[in-house]
């Protein structure tokens, strides 16, 4: 089964605008210092963020563009939905913060130390996979958890 992954307003706010700011000042200074640092930020951001979730029958994969994240289902621990209230207040340790997507490793008062490949800040899952803590957000939250729940209950 296949889930979305779309981008939430803030998301498609920052990205478009730290597009539309790269393509103004390449526009105006294409051998500027700016332009060899913010070139691969936007493709490396690009190319980790998630496209879509993918449930087989014993993986849970994420896609993205410069490879995929793959989770078996019988190392999930723990696959729950998140609400704003579990997440508490997150701290960015190495990530990007909007720019397609909340995508790297945060660190949250509530949580601990998490990685997070998510593009949307509101509908989320939490797996806990050997011990780590990974969220996500794929298009109907509910429904995927209420999947793997079932898949892993299958193997």
């Amino acid at each position: 089964m296949s889930y979305n992954a779309p981008l939430d307003l803030t998301s498609k706010l920052i990205t478009n605008i730290m597009i539309a700011i790269f393509l103004v000042l390449f526009a105006l200074q294409p051998l500027s210092p700016f332009t060899y640092i913010m070139l691969p930020t936007l493709l490396i951001t690009w190319g980790i963020h998630p496209t879509k979730y993918l449930i087989t029958d014993n993986m849970v994969i994420i896609k993205r563009p410069f490879g995929n994240i793959r989770l078996a289902i019988g190392d999930i621990t723990l696959i729950e939905q998140l609400g704003p209230e579990q997440m508490g207040f997150s701290i960015r340790m190495f990530a990007s913060g909007g720019l397609f997507g909340y995508l790297g490793i945060f660190r949250s008062d509530k949580l601990g130390t998490y990685s997070m490949w998510s593009t949307n800040i509101k509908d989320q899952v939490l797996l806990i996979v050997n011990g780590k803590k990974i969220v996500i957000s794929p298009s109907n939250p509910q429904a995927f958890v209420l999947e793997v729940k079932n898949r892993f209950r299958q193997s």
